[in-house]
């Protein structure tokens, strides 16, 4: 992403044409100092987050299909036989501690079809997966993050492997591709009158055939920069936002001028007495906000904290929903319950980032367009850097083959 991606100034073979083998761009004609600028800034931000665009992009494109992937490679742990009846989660958690005394189950993922298993958190990274059968209350296995393909490629996409750091360092790159897709759709876009461009607006939407390498590098970065920069600036614009979630949702409810606060929960008993069944804790949930589909528990780890139940309510977009129901753990009481579909409306916009994120928010047809948007990086950060690099060479114009 670090070079021109603007259209010919007369026709379709901008530069000097030397032979099929060698091309050089011709001298840019005179601009104003902010277009100049711009360009800098182009060609700086793309030498700069290119490495970290092709990582994110080649990772991202693949987290797309994270679940299928991962079912694919490991049906024994993700994968089970139906039965007519279930065991008791709790009985299941009993079995995950005695077998796993540290760290404490913190969180389920809970079953999405009637052959998924139990996915249980060890910890609040987490620091292992373990997974049991609904139906036989057997544990399956259990795995670590970075040892399974998918839960490595997570890390490396939102964190590139290195913690709290690696998440900001991600989050910054994020926003450098939005001022890559905005900087260079402005130095694209024709300076002259519509009525007078059509030239530069068709040399600059298509990649010539027949041509040396140079010409060939310039002109799909040029047109691929074009057709993705709309969905680049998207996939910044929501990775930046996931990667800084308090910045992200400040913005959201400034946008729509809605509230940032939520309603304050009933604080839980701190009383040092056993927890009720989470089955028991489950049906109180169930009671106090019926329908949709629950996507997470979350076990309190401390005294005081709330049994929290997550849950996708009709007409919500999230692929685990926004919509919560707060427990007293020992006493059973509600503390408080949140439904995503009538949140405010700051709170509904910054939903929806994560499933535009990764492509949910129209089905297949749009997880497919998140895919292939993820390939486009690597092809434009590969096609920016040779473009910059022959940049720097003394020999631009060369009359050999490259």
């Amino acid at each position: 992403m670090s070079t021109e991606i603007h259209p010919s100034n007369d026709t379709r073979a901008q530069g000097t044409d030397l032979g099929r083998g060698s091309w050089t761009p011709a001298a840019t004609p005179r601009r104003g100092p902010a277009r100049a600028r711009l360009r800098r800034l182009h060609r700086w931000l793309g030498v700069s987050a290119g490495a970290l665009l092709i990582v994110t992009g080649l990772s991202g494109s693949l987290l797309v299909f994270r679940q299928e992937i991962d079912a694919a490679l490991n049906p024994h742990l993700l994968r089970t036989e139906p039965a007519a009846t279930r065991v008791p989660l709790q009985q299941i958690l009993n079995g995950v501690r005695q077998q796993y005394a540290d760290p404490a189950p913190t969180r389920v993922r809970m079953p999405r079809s009637r052959d998924a298993t139990y996915e249980v958190w060890l910890g609040a990274a987490p620091e292992r997966y373990v997974y049991a059968d609904p139906y036989r209350g057997t544990l399956l296995g259990a795995r670590r993050p970075t040892e399974f393909l998918t839960g490595w490629l997570f890390l490396l996409h939102s964190h590139l492997l290195a913690g709290a750091v690696g998440g900001q360092v991600a989050g910054v790159g994020a926003l450098a591709l939005v001022l890559l897709s905005v900087t260079g759709l402005v130095i694209w876009w024709p300076r002259r009158a519509p009525w007078r461009a059509w030239m530069q607006w068709r040399a600059s939407l298509t990649v010539a055939r027949g041509v040396g390498g140079r010409r060939l590098t310039f002109d799909v970065h040029r047109a691929v920069g074009f057709y993705a920069s709309a969905l680049l600036f998207v996939g910044g614009l929501t990775g930046a936002s996931l990667a800084f979630p308090k910045a992200g949702e400040r913005v959201a409810s400034w946008v729509t001028l809605s509230p940032t606060a939520r309603a304050p929960l009933a604080p839980a008993s701190r009383a040092i007495a056993p927890m009720l069944p989470v089955d028991s804790l489950l049906l109180i949930a169930e009671r106090a906000q019926p329908g949709g589909e629950i996507s997470y528990l979350y076990l309190p780890s401390a005294p005081g904290q709330p049994f929290r139940v997550r849950k996708r309510l009709p007409r919500e977009r999230h692929p685990n929903g926004k919509s919560f129901v707060s427990v007293d753990p020992i006493t059973g009481q509600v503390l408080g319950v949140e439904d995503g579909t009538t949140a405010p409306r700051g709170a509904r916009l910054y939903s929806l980032l994560y499933p535009l994120h990764i492509g949910e928010i129209g089905g297949a047809p749009t997880r497919l367009l998140a895919s292939l948007t993820g390939l486009t990086l690597p092809l434009l950060a590969v096609t920016g850097l040779i473009q910059w690099w022959r940049r720097r060479r003394p020999d631009r114009v060369r009359t050999s083959g490259d």
